[in-house]
């Protein structure tokens, strides 16, 4: 097992992995759109990948001692 944060930052890429999954569903098959709802969308799913992959990040944590 890892430790409480490893399960937090867990949880939070499965957050963000099915938001970006709804976002990718409903930019790519929702028929009767605008290109500019779809696009809106798609930029939505982009965004939902990039916060998937913050917790995760090799950088110094943010909490203090």
């Amino acid at each position: 097992m890892g430790t409480p944060v490893d399960l937090v930052h867990g949880m939070l890429t499965v957050l963000f992995a099915l938001v970006a999954v709804h976002a990718l569903r409903r930019g790519v098959r929702s028929p009767g759109t605008g290109r500019r709802d779809r696009v809106d969308h798609l930029l939505h799913f982009a965004m939902a990948v990039a916060m998937a992959a913050i917790p995760w990040s090799t950088g110094r944590s943010l909490s203090g001692p």
